[in-house]
């Protein structure tokens, strides 16, 4: 399994490569064993670069003749206040998209009859959203017809569990995003500076499976302990019997 990860890692990822990918390992290990401890404000500072990233973007998928800055702000108040606010939904999000992605691998492993991936070209005049058609063209035909329906499922599941168990599935979430963000980038770290090293690892499929499994459940129940506690409604005070005395 993690040869077909390896299979999917850029050709060319320079110098810098491997710096950044253990930087995100190492932010991907805070969130697995901690990320409960951060959750609104770390959702809420998404959310506003996020709706940054998008308003600075509207100017030129419209064909607005304004500056970006404006809608930039903009988006960035309105997402930042959903983030904050709506909390428990953007971790349902995130979830969502997470599962997506271990959806995807998992169909990619099983169904891709032999394809191989190449990432698309970055030129001056690719956009964000043009780049994400190209690749969404070199998915495998069997693979593209099944994975939205699959995605939408586990994303509504997320969002629902998110409502109905929301300190569990805020607990999962973070553990399950670092987790991967954690080994995944680790093993694209190692890749890329000492291969032989990957060599060493259980080449098991079944292992590296339970491996993760067990990861998964550490970081679990490690936040769920350390997970802030509901507050309790303090019922309303009773007369001491000093007053009942009084009456």
């Amino acid at each position: 399994m993690l040869l077909e990860l390896l299979q999917l890692l850029p050709e060319k990822t320079g110098d810098t490569g491997p710096i950044i990918a253990l930087i995100g390992a190492v932010f991907g290990a805070a969130l697995w064993i901690a990320g409960v401890k951060v959750s609104r404000p770390l959702v809420t500072l998404v959310t506003v670069l996020l709706g940054a990233t998008i308003g600075m973007q509207l100017p030129k998928w419209f064909g607005w003749q304004i500056s970006g800055a404006g809608p930039a702000v903009g988006g960035a108040v309105v997402l930042g206040v959903s983030g904050f606010v709506l909390h428990r939904m953007w971790v349902g999000i995130a979830l969502g998209l997470v599962l997506s992605l271990w959806c995807a691998f998992a169909m990619w492993l099983t169904m891709r009859n032999g394809a191989s991936w190449s990432w698309p070209e970055c030129s001056e005049s690719s956009t964000c959203f043009t780049y994400l058609q190209e690749m969404w063209a070199g998915v495998p035909g069997n693979i593209a017809r099944i994975l939205p329906y699959a995605a939408a499922v586990l994303m509504v599941s997320a969002i629902a569990s998110c409502i109905i168990w929301p300190k569990l599935t805020t607990v999962a979430a973070w553990s399950a995003i670092g987790m991967t963000m954690c080994i995944g980038l680790t093993t694209a770290a190692i890749a890329m500076s000492h291969a032989e090293w990957l060599d060493r690892a259980p080449q098991r499929t079944w292992v590296q499976l339970a491996s993760l499994a067990g990861l998964l459940f550490v970081g679990a129940a490690v936040q769920w302990k350390i997970s802030p506690k509901a507050r309790a409604v303090n019922p309303s005070p009773s007369k001491t019997d000093a007053d009942k005395q009084k009456d």
